[in-house]
């Protein structure tokens, strides 16, 4: 099975008549660093073995075990449609790439940008590979941003949960001691409060001027790389797909609407 050019309509039939699944176009996709809860986005070893994985499937034209990435749609500035951004999957997208895919099927959520980050960290909880000591932490502050620390009582009334269910929540991550301590650290007016009735929280949302600029870090950490990667290329032809590619983005940039002109001395 493949879903590149050769072979695409046999993938087509197998995979994208799935109900609730969309097929996303890898080079549109957005891979923000602020949805992957590891330090490094990708294992390089993982990579490696989930791409063996599919061109072995490819090669065998039957379908892999993997399943489908998880995104959420970003509007596009100039309204016309939008965006894939990836959630789930970062290890998934990169194999694909890596063996030649030019899309996956994905499934499409709605989800804030903290919500976003929780998806991200629960999945990386229940499958992948194992999550550092450092970064259950991470996986924490994602749960308790996305909300995931309230529940309703049998009146109705929501309440902060306890340390235990947190702790359960967390499949086991840490213990409910090291919950209480991680909450008194980096929520302290939550801390305060667990155990004890509450008014409901205020929901945390970025404004669209906030959403914009997280999206513009992610593109100009990109752009740092290009500068990086493009020192490195020896062959002219490889200079020329480059730059081509850094056209093309000009192109979209200007077609997303005016652009305010910013010098840059070099």
């Amino acid at each position: 099975m493949t879903n590149s050019p050769i072979n695409a309509n046999t993938y087509t039939d197998r995979n994208e008549t799935r109900p609730g699944l969309t097929r996303v176009q890898l080079a549109e996709l957005i891979q923000p660093q602020a949805n992957q809860i590891r330090e490094k986005t990708t294992i390089p070893a993982t990579v490696a073995r989930y791409a063996d994985a599919m061109r072995a499937a490819d090669l065998a034209d039957v379908p892999d075990t993997f399943p489908p990435i998880i995104v959420r749609m970003i509007p596009r500035a100039d309204g016309r449609g939008a965006v894939p951004e990836l959630i789930v999957g970062f290890h998934r997208v990169a194999a694909a790439m890596r063996a030649g895919r030019t899309w996956l099927m994905a499934e499409v959520v709605e989800a804030t940008d903290a919500e976003a980050r929780w998806i991200s960290a629960q999945s990386n909880l229940t499958h992948g590979e194992p999550l550092r000591a450092k970064e259950h932490r991470e996986v924490f502050r994602a749960y308790v941003r996305a909300g995931r620390c309230w529940h309703r009582d049998k009146r109705g009334k929501q309440r902060l949960k306890s340390s235990r269910d947190i702790a359960a929540d967390l499949h086991g991550l840490r213990s409910h001691t090291t919950i209480v301590n991680w909450m008194r650290q980096d929520f302290p007016k939550l801390w305060k409060q667990m155990g004890g009735e509450i008014a409901a929280p205020g929901k945390d949302k970025l404004t669209d001027e906030e959403q914009s600029q997280r999206r513009r870090d992610d593109a100009l950490q990109h752009l740092a790389q290009v500068e990086s990667i493009a020192r490195t290329l020896t062959d002219v032809w490889h200079r020329g797909e480059v730059l081509a590619g850094l056209a093309r983005a000009v192109k979209v940039l200007e077609e997303a609407g005016p652009c305010q002109r910013i010098e840059d001395e070099f």
